[in-house]
């Protein structure tokens, strides 16, 4: 951990006070079942605060063969209609990044025009995302859907600032001015003091000579690799500290405090090195704290060579977990319903997509309170 990331307490800030508003989250989430039930259980609330980014998954491999268990037609057409499954939200961002390499469909659509096409039904705000790396094909369709605005996301190494061509051009493919894109300034997992200096830079050039519709500073703290070994584990929220100290940063320079973004519970690279079918399992709960992330490992819920215990080692976990000190810290919602009732015996205990549901249902609640207090 940077110690630098901490020189704002997240605990003894006021984001409102400092914004003068609430500032939006726009976490970045991955297209599968827990997050789509996640959202669906989040209350009016935290609902308000949110706007998602509905981050196209790639298709999974077949280790066997090496080939795609899925056509790329079907793979898509099954995330739109796993998108359409979440009945709570009304305005959402679509990134393809992950998969647009992947060319296009049978038809000749782009995965972009693909996905945008099949959504279109639900009548619901679809704001296409793209980046400098975006092809031609999704920046087409991304134009050809731009009423609603789009988001461009650029990391530091593409920042307006320092390379004002690279954006210039995104908006010039596009066809839109400022005043229709929310701009996401991603600082990835760079997030010590020097990166909150160099994004504190760049919101006040912004703010000098700029009229984006939004602003929204990104980070991604979740490790890639998870501790090892059957504890409490606690991981620092290295990105909303970064955030802290930008918002308190740039209102100590009058300059907007932007908005916030996240990968919630996940890194951003969803790839797996290995056949998941030989992939040991640990039980584990990713509990989100005010600071940190408290990770309650348990035993091998799924291993090779006969190791595998089942839902058996899911209690024990969640007990030590409920232990902690910082177990329903500032709030408790619909997360800590279902862990409470797994430790008392009263449901069962799930599997990793219920666990990965219930993290985000407390990651996604107590960041939204954290940005509106």
């Amino acid at each position: 951990m940077n110690p630098a990331a901490q020189d704002s307490s997240a605990s003894d800030v006021s984001l409102v006070a400092l914004a003068g508003r609430t500032p939006r989250y726009r976490p970045f989430l991955f297209t599968k079942r827990a997050e789509r039930d996640a959202l669906n259980d989040l209350d009016a609330a935290t609902l308000a605060g949110v706007t998602p980014v509905f981050v196209v998954t790639p298709r999974d491999l077949d280790f066997d063969t090496g080939n795609y268990k899925k056509p790329f037609d079907a793979h898509l057409a099954a995330i739109a209609e796993l998108i359409n499954q979440v009945n709570t939200v009304d305005t959402l961002y679509l990134d393809v990044s992950l998969v647009e390499h992947e060319g296009p469909l049978a038809n000749g659509m782009s995965a972009m025009e693909a996905v945008l096409n099949d959504l279109a039904p639900s009548q619901r705000t679809v704001i296409p995302l793209v980046d400098a790396d975006s092809s031609t094909q999704t920046l087409a369709a991304a134009a050809a859907a731009a009423n609603n605005g789009v988001a461009v996301r650029l990391t530091s190494a593409h920042w307006p600032s320092g390379v004002p061509h690279v954006l210039s051009a995104i908006l010039a493919t596009l066809g839109v001015s400022d005043i229709d894109v929310d701009l996401i300034l991603d600082c990835g997992d760079e997030l010590g003091h020097l990166a909150v200096l160099a994004a504190t830079s760049e919101v006040a050039a912004i703010a000098s000579g700029r009229t984006f519709r939004s602003v929204t500073f990104a980070g991604a703290a979740w490790p890639k690799n998870m501790p090892a070994g059957a504890a409490n584990h606690e991981i620092p929220r290295d990105d909303f500290a970064a955030y802290v100290n930008l918002a308190t940063a740039c209102a100590s320079r009058a300059t907007a405090v932007p908005d916030y973004a996240d990968w919630a519970v996940a890194h951003p690279d969803p790839s797996l090195d290995v056949d998941p079918r030989i992939l040991n399992i640990a039980a584990t709960m990713r509990y989100t704290c005010v600071d940190k992330w408290v990770l309650g490992k348990g035993g091998l819920y799924k291993g090779n060579g006969g190791k595998s215990k089942g839902g058996a080692v899911v209690r024990p976990m969640l007990v030590a977990l409920t232990a902690h000190s910082e177990y329903r810290s500032v709030l408790s919602c619909e997360a800590e319903r279902w862990i409470d009732d797994v430790v008392a015996g009263r449901t069962g205990p799930g599997n990793p997509g219920i666990w990965r549901r219930w993290a985000l249902v407390r990651h996604l609640t107590l960041t939204v309170k954290q940005l509106s207090t």
